[in-house]
């Protein structure tokens, strides 16, 4: 049987055959979300993070001392489970793309492993805003 992989989610599938994870309750909620990402208040938002951060990773010049170009601003608790903090500044951190993967990475793993991380990210916030 022919398979392909789901570019939501990543679950290998029949081909020809549509993902469980592309229901209509996603396709909404993907809407909802992508209509904010489109906003005025998130590109001023997304903006005042990135100067912020001097428009480098932040995780990268906290652990590794390095100064790299970011381009994404990510929401630390994810904004799917904490609406109530995705227009928070402080829920933000300004990453590079290979950060931002490896932190998707793991937030996908789940578990310890997400909470690690959102709590490396959270210190990297907290020493931003001491220093």
């Amino acid at each position: 049987m022919l398979t392909k992989i789901c570019q939501s989610c990543g679950r290998v599938i029949p081909q020809g055959t549509r993902c469980p994870c592309r229901n209509d309750y996603n396709q909404t909620r993907k809407k909802q979300q992508t209509d904010f990402y489109w906003s005025a208040r998130w590109h001023k938002l997304a903006e005042a993070c990135r100067a912020r951060a001097l428009y480098r990773d932040e995780y990268l010049a906290y652990y590794e001392h390095r100064a790299v170009p970011g381009r994404i601003a990510h929401h630390i608790y994810p904004a799917d489970e904490r609406p109530e903090l995705k227009a928070s500044l402080d829920n933000l951190i300004f990453l590079s793309d290979s950060m931002h993967r490896r932190v998707h990475l793991a937030y996908r793993v789940g578990g310890k492993e997400k909470e690690n991380m959102i709590k490396r990210l959270l210190r990297v916030r907290e020493g931003a805003s001491k220093g």
